[in-house]
């Protein structure tokens, strides 16, 4: 079961015993092996966004994982959560409105930054947009920072994405679809709607390498 850290929870989390870790471990790997075949010497890729929020328990848990922080333009980002019909739960109850889904971005953006120098993460960010634009370029990247071959099915992740038995993503169905390029920077087709919340983001967009 996923939980999300709130600050009352980082003393807990930071003074976790050996055995505690260990424990958690153990329930981690234990939840994994339901979904898939678990390999010793293999690269496990927990790709889930809200793990920005669980930072403090997977660095104690995990102090020598790596984390690629796969980002796109900040305005972006909010219009398509607020394009999403989620499932309601308590995390995507953030999602229903631009102002929510906002000041949830921040939030998210604030508790990355403030981990990755409270911990000296491993951190390799890439755009959506380079990848999108310089696929092979952005791709190499992540193997080499992954320390990973590259893979000739990488390139047609389309046919293998249909090949999985399951994807449960909101986005499956633009998983199995060739890259495109009409969601590049599609928030400035709505550019009215964003303008209350241009102060709130820009930090973000210029720490990112954006401009609004």
């Amino acid at each position: 079961k996923r939980t999300l850290s709130s600050p009352h929870d980082i003393p807990f989390i930071e003074n976790l015993s050996p055995p505690q870790l260990q424990t958690l471990r153990k329930a981690y790997f234990l939840e994994l092996g339901k979904y898939t075949k678990i390999e010793c010497q293999v690269c496990t890729i927990d790709k889930f966004p809200l793990n920005i929020l669980n930072l403090p328990l997977i660095y104690r848990a995990f102090p020598k994982a790596k984390y690629l922080l796969a980002i796109r333009h900040p305005l972006d980002v909010i219009l398509s959560c607020f394009m999403q019909n989620f499932k309601i739960n308590p995390q995507m109850a953030n999602m229903v409105s631009l102002d929510q889904i906002t000041q949830f971005y921040c939030i998210a953006m604030q508790q990355l930054t403030l981990c990755e120098k409270r911990y000296s993460l491993s951190l390799h960010t890439i755009r959506y947009e380079d990848l999108i634009t310089s696929f092979q370029t952005t791709t190499n990247s992540i193997l080499e920072y992954l320390d990973l071959e590259w893979e000739t099915k990488l390139a047609n992740h389309g046919s293998t994405a249909k090949a999985r038995a399951i994807i449960n993503t909101p986005s499956y169905s633009q998983v199995i679809q060739p890259l495109y390029k009409t969601a590049l920077y599609r928030w400035k087709n709505y550019r009215d709607f964003f303008e209350d919340y241009y102060a709130n983001v820009e930090p973000w967009v210029k720490k990112f390498g954006y401009s609004l």
